[in-house]
């Protein structure tokens, strides 16, 4: 209800590290696209939609670990991707302001980040304001 889940240690370490190693090598092969332009701030920032067929033992990992609570939470076995991609932010990015994602208000979307460093509230972290995706605020 508050559209707010933390899975702590959705993905085990082993996974985390070939996730990592294969986006990195993946944003930079052919048919990568550079959308940094999409970015509220992109000093020090890089956005880099990844190809789906590129990329699928990192989406299969996702999926097994995510897909039963999807499954519940969206009371629907039917899960579409709608962005697959890699953030990457440099020291020295300037702070964010506080922003929506995804303009479309729909109860069938979810947006799931998966940090693939350890990330600090100092390092400004990601921030959610709960219960926003009811338009309540």
């Amino acid at each position: 209800q508050q559209g707010v889940v933390l899975f702590p240690s959705l993905l085990n370490d082993s996974i985390v590290r070939a996730l990592r190693g294969d986006i990195l090598e993946r944003s930079t092969t052919h048919g990568a696209v550079d959308r940094s332009m999409n970015i509220r701030s992109p000093s020090n920032r890089q956005l880099t939609a990844l190809p789906v067929d590129q990329n699928p033992s990192a989406l299969e990992a996702i999926a097994r670990h995510l897909t039963p609570f999807l499954d519940e939470a969206l009371q629907d076995t039917k899960h579409l991707l709608l962005e697959h991609a890699a953030y990457r932010i440099a020291p020295g990015a300037a702070e964010q302001e506080f922003h929506r994602d995804d303009s479309v208000i729909d109860s069938r979307i979810v947006s799931v980040q998966i940090s693939l460093v350890d990330t600090m509230a100092e390092m400004g972290a990601l921030e959610v304001q709960p219960a926003t995706h009811r338009g309540e605020t």
